[in-house]
């Protein structure tokens, strides 16, 4: 019994466990920003949703970079996004905002992950998606932290001149490894998309319980005649 209980709750977990989309190695390396001064900047990595996280809730962003010179503040404004990739061909060329979040930079030049929750936004699974950050530079500035030890190729962004609002559709984005070859340091995470099987394995793990209950009831109610 105990043991059939433990594999009911052990297939919820699994089900439950999450998944961190990521293609850095954590630390940050360098960073990159846009010229000429205060002009503003786009960057995203693309991933491709698998079944225990296409349930995407948050992004997690790595600012500035720990050596001197981002010139990069805590308190800014910054806007985090999800995109789909209709088609699945791994270019932002023709991606669609599907949710958008406002926040502040914090943790800059650290090595820092912040986490922004977002959306959520269910991908169906298999299908490519993007997720990244535009920001207005004050002066100079060098937002985006770069983990230059592996190259992808699922790292881009854009660039907008000085006064220019950052266009979250604007379609031409440039491959990172044409610039500086490595990987944004952006994540996602998700978890699993509620879906009927999950629902028919809770409901069976109560009525499970339910049943354990009714069946032991009698002889807890016995055992506690004999205590008193």
């Amino acid at each position: 019994m105990s043991r059939l209980l433990f594999t009911f709750f052990a297939a919820v977990v699994a089900l439950d466990a999450g998944t961190t989309y990521q293609i850095d190695n954590g630390s940050a390396d360098t960073s990159l920003g846009i010229t000429p001064n205060s002009s503003s900047m786009l960057w995203m990595n693309e991933f491709t949703a698998g079944a225990n996280g296409n349930d995407i809730y948050a992004i997690d962003i790595v600012l500035g970079r720990l050596s001197a010179g981002s010139n990069m503040t805590n308190g800014a404004p910054i806007t985090l996004y999800i995109w789909s990739d209709p088609g699945n061909g791994g270019n932002p060329s023709n991606a669609v905002v599907l949710a958008s979040v406002s926040g502040v930079t914090a943790n800059v030049n650290t090595n820092t992950f912040t986490q922004y929750l977002i959306g959520p936004v269910v991908i169906p699974v298999g299908d490519d998606f993007f997720v990244g950050a535009a920001y207005t530079e004050s002066g100079v500035q060098f937002p985006a932290a770069i983990d230059t030890s592996s190259e992808s190729g699922r790292s881009w962004f854009r660039g907008f001149g000085p006064g220019l609002t950052p266009d979250p559709n604007a379609g031409d984005e440039v491959n990172l490894d044409g610039a500086v070859p490595g990987n944004f340091m952006i994540r996602a995470e998700g978890t699993a998309a509620v879906s009927e099987p999950r629902e028919v394995l809770l409901a069976g793990a109560g009525l499970f319980l339910i049943g354990i209950f009714i069946r032991w009831k009698p002889l807890f109610l016995t055992q506690q005649r004999h205590i008193f």
